[in-house]
């Protein structure tokens, strides 16, 4: 991977290869989703470049603490921001998440996100032509899928041919196993082998199950986890017996969502590269609202294993309440992948029937970033998405946390007054309809 300041200061990426030239990151609009196609290397250059940003003077002179470049031994010095926004972060692998304090606006904190997956897996991935990647989500949990077209959007701006992908109900042994057979000639220098981010590792046997498939079977290739959280949720005996199989690879990396699962990856994964990188949802970008809203709070409520069994509290009567988990708001099927882009708008529409949002689950944070809905987080029963805030998205000023749920919606009435009461300003906005249906926001 190579860096380069164009001559008005900005930033840019290109790959190693091809013929030198440099290009502003451009997102693909959400409405386009239905038209995406992954398409084959044509031959010639591929490249992708970040997100641009005014170098200006002020900025050039703006501190981030960071460890020392050399070796992340020494006391935390101060170096302009500029300068740590030139780091290769998978030579300083620890540290991708250090200027998310000072990202107050949403587009910045999804920009910052972007530039460090291009960063990040623009240097582990820019050598492959070919990937295969398994376990794409395609149930109802939606913020899952949106993972998953994050991940399917970003091979795409990286020029990178999808020979092979199944979704998670497909991705048995035997599939895995035809996988195997059928690409295991493709060189190990020009195929890598990528498996779906998420919060499942350690935690979640029937996906650890089908990484074990994976990684027992492509031992020749590189493999790339997207990026997880990490939950040691079994029994000693267990947590052994995966640590044993991710370590059994020879060349695997993972990325990794927060840092508190950095600590335990690199604990349990010595033999593996471990890097910090923010979650491949960011890769959507920016969306605009396409629906009006029909709740004052919509309160989020995750209903799984990892709730911490807190009671709603009554709200106030002059507010209009909620609560419900998108787990239960069914997306209509398909057979193809367009499904788990139908799941991902499905997400998106559930969260904007709030003006403000409560959630206990990452996404739920994570979407409504994207919405540029203020929001307020508890977290869920072992630190995933505190841990997540604390590392990218501390600095919003859309965002409160709470630790109980009288908390939380106390801060959420607060952030109504604050947000509520104006329509958003992305573009295809509308006033609420539930107070003017012949009002529409200019």
């Amino acid at each position: 991977m190579r860096l380069k300041h164009d001559e008005k200061g900005r930033l840019l990426f290109t790959r190693c290869s091809g013929d030198g030239s440099y290009l502003n990151y451009l997102q693909l609009p959400l409405l386009l989703m239905r038209s995406f196609i992954i398409k084959g290397h044509t031959g010639g250059s591929r490249e992708i470049s970040m997100f641009h940003f005014k170098c200006t003077s002020k900025f050039r002179k703006s501190l981030v603490k960071i460890p020392d470049p050399k070796l992340l031994l020494h006391k935390p010095q101060a170096m302009p921001q500029c300068e740590f926004l030139t780091l290769n972060l998978t030579h300083y692998p620890k540290i991708a998440d250090l200027r998310s304090g000072y990202l107050s606006k949403n587009q910045d904190v999804i920009d910052e996100a972007q530039r460090v997956h291009a960063n990040v897996l623009g240097d582990l991935l820019e050598r492959f032509s070919y990937a295969i990647l398994f376990d794409l989500a395609d149930y109802e949990n939606k913020g899952d899928p949106a993972i998953a077209m994050g991940e399917l959007q970003f091979l795409k701006r990286l020029g990178i041919q999808l020979l092979y992908y199944c979704k998670t109900s497909a991705c048995s042994d035997k599939n895995v196993e035809n996988a195997f057979l059928k690409f295991k000639d493709v060189s190990s220098a020009e195929m890598v082998v990528l498996l779906q981010g998420g919060g499942n590792m350690f935690s979640y046997e029937s996906l650890d199950k089908i990484r074990e498939s994976v990684i027992t079977r492509f031992q020749d290739h590189t493999i790339v986890i997207f990026p997880q959280s990490i939950w040691l949720r079994y029994a000693d005996y267990k947590l052994d017996y995966y640590r044993q199989m991710y370590n059994s690879h020879p060349d695997l990396t993972l990325l990794v969502r927060d840092q508190e699962s950095y600590a335990i990856g690199e604990q349990m994964l010595p033999s593996a590269k471990v890097i910090l990188c923010p979650d491949m949802a960011f890769q959507i970008g920016l969306v605009a609202f396409f629906a009006p809203a029909s709740f004052d709070i919509l309160w989020l409520k995750r209903e799984d294993s990892e709730t911490t069994g807190y009671v709603i509290p009554r709200p106030p009567p002059y507010l209009s309440l909620h609560v419900e988990d998108w787990t239960n708001w069914i997306t209509p099927k398909t057979d193809t992948m367009e499904h788990i882009f139908h799941l991902t708008l499905n997400g998106l529409l559930f969260l904007q029937r709030g003006k403000v949002v409560i959630t206990d689950r990452l996404h739920g944070h994570i979407l409504s970033t994207l919405l540029g809905i203020p929001h307020v987080i508890l977290d869920n029963n072992y630190g995933k998405v505190f841990n997540y805030h604390n590392s990218w998205t501390k600095g919003l000023e859309t965002v409160r946390t709470a630790r109980t749920a009288e908390q939380a919606l106390a801060k959420a009435e607060e952030l109504l007054s604050s947000y509520g009461g104006a329509c958003q300003k992305n573009s295809m906005t509308f006033c609420d309809y539930n107070e003017n249906l012949s009002q529409i926001c200019k």
